[in-house]
């Protein structure tokens, strides 16, 4: 090994040990708590499996997906890579949305020859993906057991929320998928009258151009479904390390998938903390018998996660 691949390997673990101890310091990661995995070996190499071996794959595959649904062709090889940085970065920079920075980012630099429009786009799409995949979980939720919501008045609010969501959701994907003729499409009027309308107009043109390609997002949205329930067969996981083996599963699925959105909207800075929703909400109905307890459920998977993506940085570079 010569002396800069020797440098930089330092630099690197350098680095990423700095961060873990910045999450440390900044109660971001609470070892304490983890003490619970360190006890279960099992279920920390199931965990980690899981991250590593399905749920980042996967993701990497929908993203590769959205891209050549634009004709942007990056290996998929090259498409994982960036896709366990830019986790990783998610983790450890302020805004939710910091990994998509940094995934357009190398990409922009690394294929000079596409639009940087159709990066953002499919960046965009990818989210909001995402998004509704988080959304269509809780939604079912709610409709396989709408006699049971209704008898727990506290949840109303919750389910107004995923209902605003569902309901904005299928607005985004109307406009993608209707074909309006240039002059009589209101979201071009529109845009026209906005400042930067020029560019708004472009990121407008390269979103409808995925309106022929609704395999394409069909196999996506399922890809982000099978992505959040193996989240939350992580968190029954930890509910069961923690000693919580009556979790209400159809609860479960209606709360998990709103502290997931929580954190794929870009508004604030992601912690575990702000990541969850409040338990006072759901007071009566969770098994978890304090808030303490009850985000030590929620920030579980999440401290696991972030140690799979401090090693996905090392491996990655």
């Amino acid at each position: 090994m010569n002396f800069k691949k020797l440098l930089f390997t330092l630099v690197k673990f350098s680095f990423t040990g700095g961060i873990i101890y910045y999450m440390a310091e900044s109660g971001r990661l609470d070892f304490q708590r983890l003490t619970y995995l360190w006890q279960s070996p099992a279920v920390l190499f199931e965990m980690l499996a899981i991250l590593v071996m399905l749920i980042l794959p996967l993701s990497a595959i929908r993203w590769w997906v959205l891209l050549r649904g634009i004709s942007v062709h990056v290996p998929l090889m090259r498409t994982g890579i960036l896709t366990w940085i830019g986790n990783f970065f998610n983790s450890t920079l302020p805004g939710a949305v910091s990994g998509d920075v940094v995934k357009g980012y190398y990409i922009v630099n690394g294929e000079q020859e596409h639009s940087k429009s159709k990066i953002v786009v499919s960046l965009l799409i990818d989210r909001f993906t995402g998004l509704f995949g988080l959304i269509i979980i809780s939604f079912g939720a709610i409709l396989l057991q709408y006699d049971w919501v209704l008898e727990h008045p506290k949840l109303y609010p919750l389910v107004g929320m995923i209902l605003v969501l569902f309901c904005g959701t299928l607005f985004f994907y109307a406009i993608v998928f209707i074909p309006f003729k240039e002059d009589r499409d209101p979201i071009v009027r529109l845009l026209k009258k906005l400042p930067f309308s020029q560019a708004l107009l472009k990121l407008y043109r390269n979103f409808k151009g995925y309106q022929k390609k609704w395999k394409s997002l069909l196999g996506c949205l399922v890809l982000a479904i099978i992505t959040h329930g193996l989240f939350a067969y992580l968190f029954i996981l930890v509910s069961q390390l923690l000693g919580v083996q009556d979790l209400d599963l159809i609860l479960q699925l209606i709360v998990m998938p709103l502290g997931m959105i929580s954190i794929a909207i870009p508004i604030q800075f992601k912690s575990c903390s702000t990541a969850i929703v409040n338990p006072n909400m759901i007071g009566g109905i969770s098994p978890v018998s304090s808030a303490t307890g009850f985000r030590s459920l929620f920030c579980q998977p999440y401290a696991t996660r972030c140690i799979c993506r401090a090693y996905s940085f090392l491996v990655a570079f």
